[in-house]
């Protein structure tokens, strides 16, 4: 009984040094894999890999390959799909830049100098997880400044296919943004309407980058703003044939900038011209026939919140007419060169004419005018008839 008690023990401690042997062996396994997994990852995410592939961004022009990598100096920075290829877009299209960071990044390299340095990327060692050192991409931030806006300009910065709404911050800058080439959307209201310009910008090599906005330029770029003065000038041309038929009233005129006295005082020194002939006028015709505009004259401009405009134009206006018993007309038709001067009515929300120069220049001068634009007149033209035992001058 003693002996089959011994031989049962015996047989459960060669049992038990194999079990011992094989758990041995098995944590070795798992030690000299774990070992194997963390040299793995650690090449993975070596200095020398994050270099290279950096370059393959670039080179290749593979932005996604730079979302992990990078690592913005203000967290608030945008890493996305848009960002880095914004990065991209510009070391690709600048290679001196992109040149000159591949060599800091190789010397940090041969130096294992993993911080910060003064080119726009640096090789940067950052927290240790687990076992393993991360290794990222430094990246200097920039911001925009908008400047040259007008006291009434409402300013609305964009980047182009973007989702985020960008606002200016405290300081007056939109970002920060990883440095690059971006496509910027702005957009500026005013009392003229609604102007957009899609620019591309290189938010790169300073802290901030300053968009300027010319906005009178916007403006004299619009098509809507342009025709808007053009069709102020038109009204007006057409309007001059309204008042030479309605016995020369200045209130023909619908878009006269002056005020109520002004318009007085100048009615009266029409009446006083109009009395001295309209007791022989018995038919008066006018028909606004057309006007060639220079548009290499046209200006725009903004002055003490003021919008005003210049517009030189050739103008024809057919014209006839009758006396008292006198049994034909006379033509009095004239072209001539006319100097339009316009300003922006808030009030009206409408340009309107402020001044205008009728000169005695040479009409033929319009053959030299480069860039120009073309109104026809209306169809028809208008005419002022004498009413029967109607004296005009007691009409006034």
């Amino acid at each position: 009984m003693f002996l089959q008690k011994a031989g049962a023990i015996k047989e459960r401690l060669r049992m038990s040094k194999k079990a011992i042997l094989i758990i041995a062996l098995s944590v070795v396994s798992v030690m000299i894999l774990g070992v194997g997994i963390i040299f793995f990852v650690s090449q993975l995410n070596s200095p020398e890999k994050i270099v290279a592939q950096f370059e393959t961004a670039i080179e290749e022009e593979k932005p996604n390959l730079l979302k992990d990598l990078i690592v913005p100096d203000k967290s608030e920075t945008a890493v996305d799909n848009q960002s880095t290829a914004a990065l991209v877009a510009y070391l690709k299209e600048n290679n001196h830049s992109y040149q000159t960071i591949k060599e800091s990044l190789q010397k940090q390299l041969e130096k294992k100098d993993y911080t910060k340095t003064n080119q726009p990327i640096s090789l940067i060692a950052g927290k240790k997880k687990g076992l393993k050192k991360e290794y990222q991409l430094l990246v200097k931030t920039t911001s925009i400044q908008v400047t040259g806006q007008h006291e009434d300009d409402t300013v609305n910065f964009n980047i182009d296919k973007s989702k985020v709404n960008f606002e200016e911050n405290a300081d007056g800058l939109y970002g920060p943004f990883l440095p690059g080439t971006y496509s910027i959307v702005l957009s500026v209201k005013n009392d003229l309407g609604d102007f957009t310009e899609t620019k591309k910008v290189d938010v790169w090599g300073n802290d901030v980058v300053t968009y300027i906005v010319d906005t009178k330029s916007l403006v004299k770029q619009d098509e809507k703003a342009k025709n808007d003065i053009v069709a102020a000038v038109d009204t007006f041309n057409y309007d001059m044939s309204v008042f030479e038929t309605t016995e020369f009233n200045l209130e023909s005129f619908t878009n006269l900038h002056a005020t109520d006295e002004e318009m007085a005082y100048s009615q009266d020194l029409v009446n006083s011209a109009y009395m001295e002939t309209a007791d022989y006028i018995e038919e008066f015709h006018s028909k606004y026939n057309e006007a060639v505009l220079n548009l290499d004259d046209f200006t725009i401009n903004y002055f003490d919140g003021k919008w005003s405009a210049e517009v030189t134009a050739y103008v024809a206006y057919s014209r006839k007419l009758k006396l008292i018993d006198y049994p034909e007309f006379e033509d009095i038709s004239y072209e001539l060169i006319r100097e339009l001067y316009l300003v922006y009515s808030k009030d009206e929300k409408k340009w309107m004419i402020d001044d205008f120069i009728e000169t005695d220049r040479d009409t033929n001068e319009r053959e030299n005018w480069k860039e120009t634009l073309r109104l026809e007149g209306p169809k028809d033209g208008l005419k002022w008839v004498r009413p029967e035992n109607s004296n005009p001058a007691t009409n006034i």
